[in-house]
């Protein structure tokens, strides 16, 4: 409609609607640098042909919808520095994203991804690729493990991985000299003990959370704490949350979760 004639449409704020499918003819705006969907109903991000387009965007924000699938059209918006594809926490698992596209490593640009309240299992091996990023947010996801080579991350300087299944920290982190701000609370699969001889090593870190992970006693806190005398280390024990956890809180988690069939 009349939309496409915006020819000098720089900075487009459409949050809290109920649009429904991304409106993909906007990326064919010759000078759209910031498009915010945030909070509407959208569905599907829709497809279109990398040649049509030649919108500068470098703010997309997308989050708080209902879209299960990131199209890999995303991987063309080679100017974009800043994009949250994050989900809605409350929504159920079949509106959230499961796999990020491949490609992703093609946005060489970024600073700032934010991927929070979605059900992500594995990250794909080309996010080490985000030479510029500065910023990483995968909060509230199903992540077991990380790219052994994210080291690779040179630029990195805050990574939040709080409420994840981590397993265990690649080694290489140790290398990761600009990381200044680590989140890993509420990774109940991960104990402090396992990951120490990692977490001791990374002495540049201005803040680590570790709080609500398995720990065999104090004791391994107090000598995490002494090794990173510079560090201001959070831990909060694990019991400290099963007290004060709201029911509803705790079932709409557990609701949010994709449901696992068991073999018999």
């Amino acid at each position: 409609g009349c939309m496409r004639r915006l020819k000098k449409l720089r900075i487009l704020d459409l949050s809290g609607n109920q649009l429904r499918k991304f409106p993909v003819f906007l990326l064919e705006l010759p000078e759209l640098r910031y498009l915010n969907l945030r909070e509407n109903q959208i569905e599907d991000l829709g497809r279109i042909r990398p040649e049509k387009i030649v919108a500068p965007v470098e703010v997309l924000d997308l989050s708080a919808n209902k879209y299960s699938r990131v199209p890999s059209w995303i991987c063309e918006l080679g100017s974009l520095r800043y994009l949250d594809i994050s989900g809605f926490f409350f929504n159920p698992a079949s509106y959230k994203v499961k796999t990020l596209p491949t490609c992703i490593g093609k946005l060489t640009q970024l600073e700032v991804l934010r991927i929070n309240d979605q059900v992500v299992s594995r990250l794909p091996g080309s996010i080490t690729g985000l030479e510029s990023l500065r910023e990483l947010d995968l909060m509230d996801n199903l992540i077991s493990q990380l790219p052994e080579d994210i080291d690779r991350l040179g630029s990195l300087e805050r990574l939040r991985l709080a409420a994840n299944e981590l397993k265990d920290l690649p080694e290489s982190m140790v290398s990761m000299r600009s990381l200044r701000y680590l989140d890993l609370h509420f990774n109940y699969t991960l104990s402090v003990d396992k990951i120490l001889p990692v977490l001791v090593r990374m002495d540049f870190l201005d803040t680590l959370d570790i709080s609500y992970m398995a720990v065999s006693s104090p004791e391994i806190i107090d000598s995490l704490r002494r090794a990173l005398p510079n560090t201001h280390v959070i831990y909060r024990p694990i019991e400290a949350t099963v007290t004060r956890m709201p029911s509803w809180l705790y079932m709409r988690i557990n609701e949010s979760r994709p449901k696992v069939r068991r073999r018999k």
